[in-house]
């Protein structure tokens, strides 16, 4: 038996039509990815601006250093009391006079802080105003105000 091949294609004669037909598929496949990947740039570059204002927003000193030594505060954990110190500190600070407790948990309250978990935010100021006043860094006369205890400057 007398074996047939597949006679050759003519070059030039549809491969041409098929060649260009691809490339055009190609480059719009390219232009699409190439608008993909700019519209997921300017959303990372719209996300990382929001991020940035929110956290420069919420940033609050990582340490307060006031004139003595013992009274280096660090922040600890992740909760929604972190920087209740610093803000305790920075309200009884304001105020020249002195503030009752209840003074200082509206003050708290109305700087957005809110209650975690079971115990009450009141309960949570009052515990965390003994602390600052065992450190040193408040004083409590017998007007039962908390004061600064550099005397009314934090």
């Amino acid at each position: 038996m007398i074996g047939f091949t597949k006679p050759k294609p003519i070059p030039g004669e549809g491969e041409m039509e098929m060649h260009s037909e691809t490339i055009r598929l190609l480059n719009a496949q390219i232009s699409k990815a190439k608008k993909k990947i700019a519209e997921g740039q300017e959303e990372e570059r719209v996300l990382s601006r929001l991020l940035a204002e929110i956290s420069d927003s919420r940033s609050e000193p990582q340490s307060i250093q006031t004139t003595t030594p013992r009274a280096r505060l660090r922040r600890k954990g992740k909760g929604s009391h972190t920087g209740l110190r610093e803000t305790i500190l920075s309200v009884v600070g304001s105020s020249r006079n002195g503030l009752k407790r209840e003074e200082i948990f509206e003050a708290v309250e109305s700087r957005g802080f809110k209650a975690s978990g079971k115990t009450p935010l009141r309960q949570v100021i009052s515990s965390e105003l003994w602390r600052l006043k065992d450190a040193g860094l408040i004083s409590m006369g017998g007007d039962n105000l908390y004061r600064t205890a550099e005397g009314g400057t934090s």
